[in-house]
């Protein structure tokens, strides 16, 4: 998986989440404020919009930044049958 994270420089302050999702999966985002004490959170999820069979394609996800509470992600992929 090719993931990226950035910080856009318009207002208002996001983060964007970038990966490479492979066809008819179920792509998860989570988060957390605090490594060691909190569950994970989920963001949001996503059934990829791409059929199968074909190539992994980038999908982008975006989240508003609160600089006073820094937060972790994690990114899920879970392939389907066919």
């Amino acid at each position: 998986m090719n993931f990226s994270l950035t910080l856009s420089n318009y207002p208002p302050l996001k983060a964007v989440l970038k990966w490479s999702t492979i066809p008819n999966s179920t792509n998860y985002v989570f988060y957390r404020t605090n490594l060691l004490t909190q569950a994970w959170q989920n963001l949001t999820n996503f059934l990829s919009p791409l059929p199968y069979p074909s190539a992994p394609a980038t999908v982008t996800v975006t989240d508003l930044v609160n600089l006073a509470v820094p937060r972790y992600y994690r990114v899920q992929v879970d392939p389907q049958l066919p």
